[in-house]
């Protein structure tokens, strides 16, 4: 049964056991002079019977120890041999074996910020191999004197060898491993939110994160990026001054420590509303619906020929000020929405004009899709509180702003709404192992296990592991 690879050390572990560490030796591996000319050795294969990785998180950096039971594989010796009558070729291959019982390798990681990229460097490195055993068997007889000052040779020989591959081996591919790791974390996409009116382009929205910093202590490790969201291509309705800044409430600290995940990522108020800003600033709330388009998106619910126009003075933003739980009080807010509606009701004219402002608790759903990559969605609540202010009422329904109101209510913003819903859906980062490096087969991937959604102080925050 495959192991769960649900932490970084196990991660570390799935990315050493693919290794092909035949790759990692050079070949030969060593040349000496032997009876009859120089003789070469090449290691052919190298397996593992098991390995184990421990972790621990120290001040600056993390010590990090790799145990290998079982290494063996095979090798070939090339010998002179001038007797063609004996020896199929010149110089003629002997194959061989090798075992080592045990190698532990421990080394400390730093990991620092250059460029907005993680780069990782190695020290204090240290390499024990325990009980190397080499065997060699000449069938010709002729190159028997070669095999046995071979064999003396090897002993310490491969395990001087083996020694430099895997310092080699922590130095580049498990440096590697780990600035691809952390580089999978971070993102630069984009996401396109269809338009809700047919033939019209869409909004696309730019998320794009930098590195600033790795923490290391002995409590967490702790990424921290810098992210932005946008729209690509603004048609901002009315200047505004740009998203909203989360202040005055809950402190902007980090996050408190310890997680209640082994995996927690956060995300800062003020890089939601950007996400809402944009969503506004690229125009998905605005509308200008014709008969056929208002049908299509909210029915006729009793007006013929309906053209509907909204118009966001504002953008939708987030407020979590005060808040103890995920919802009700994790709110998105709609203020001066402006509603336009000119249609046939019960065969009279009819025009409609109105203020909006709501609000609606907030959440995340999580699903995963037919490629086993996990997407959120939002997902907003009940409306509570909803004010509408009728200001033209024009027509079959001149008496009764009440109606208006409860058409608006029951039936125009709950399909608006869905609309939005139903465009926010995104991906979340995934861990590809087949890009950290060649020795883990492609399309190895590990996807966030999202298990609950909470909040810390200015952060939405996304709590699980690995799978």
């Amino acid at each position: 049964e495959e192991a769960t690879r649900d932490d970084l050390a196990s991660i570390i572990e799935f990315v050493v056991e693919n290794m092909d560490l035949t790759t990692l030796v050079p070949n030969p591996l060593t040349t000496f002079s032997c009876i009859g000319g120089d003789c070469t050795i090449s290691l052919t294969s190298v397996t593992m019977d098991d390995v184990s990785v421990a972790m621990t998180l120290l001040n600056g950096k993390i010590r990090l120890v790799i145990t290998i039971d079982g290494l063996a594989g095979t090798l070939t010796l090339f010998f002179p041999c001038k007797v063609a009558l004996v020896c199929d070729s010149d110089p003629q291959p002997l194959d061989g074996t090798f075992s080592a019982s045990q190698v532990t390798l421990a080394t400390d990681i730093a990991m620092s910020v250059v460029d907005g990229q993680v780069k990782v460097t190695t020290s204090d490195t240290d390499v024990t191999i325990s009980d190397v055993a080499v065997d060699i068997h000449d069938s010709t007889g002729l190159g028997q004197a070669a095999v046995t000052f071979a064999l003396s040779y090897l002993q310490s020989g491969l395990t001087v060898a083996l020694e430099v591959v895997l310092e080699t081996l922590v130095q580049t591919e498990l440096a590697s491993a780990f600035e691809g790791l952390f580089a999978s974390l971070t993102f630069n996409r984009e996401l396109t939110l269809p338009s809700v009116v047919a033939g019209e382009a869409g909004n696309t929205i730019v998320l794009a994160t930098e590195t600033k910093g790795v923490d290391i202590a002995p409590e967490r490790l702790q990424l921290r990026v810098d992210a932005i969201a946008y729209a690509k291509t603004p048609k901002r309705p009315h200047d505004h001054l740009g998203s909203i800044k989360h202040t005055g409430c809950a402190p902007m600290s980090s996050l408190v420590w310890p997680p209640p995940a082994s995996i927690q990522i956060g995300l800062h108020d003020d890089f939601i509303n950007e996400l809402l800003f944009a969503i506004w600033e690229g125009g998905t709330i605005n509308l200008s619906l014709g008969p056929e388009q208002s049908a299509s998106l909210v029915g006729d619910f009793g007006l013929q020929n309906a053209t509907i126009n909204v118009d966001a003075l504002l953008p939708p933003v987030l407020n979590s000020c005060g808040n103890k739980g995920l919802a009700p009080d994790n709110a998105v807010q709609i203020g001066d929405l402006y509603v336009d509606v000119e249609a046939d009701f019960a065969g009279q004219p009819t025009h409609l004009t109105l203020w909006l402002l709501a609000a609606a608790p907030i959440d995340v759903k999580f699903a995963t899709d037919a490629n086993g990559v996990t997407t959120a969605a939002l997902a907003l609540g009940a409306i509570d509180p909803l004010w509408i202010e009728v200001v033209r009422n024009e027509g079959a329904l001149s008496e009764d702003d009440g109606a208006v109101v409860d058409l608006v209510k029951n039936v125009l913003v709950p399909q608006l709404l869905a609309t939005v819903e139903t465009s926010a859906t995104f991906t979340l980062p995934s861990i590809d192992l087949g890009s950290l490096t060649t020795a883990v087969p492609a399309g190895t991937v590990i996807n966030i296990d999202v298990q609950s959604v909470g909040r810390d102080n200015a952060y939405l925050t996304l709590n699980g592991g690995l799978k």
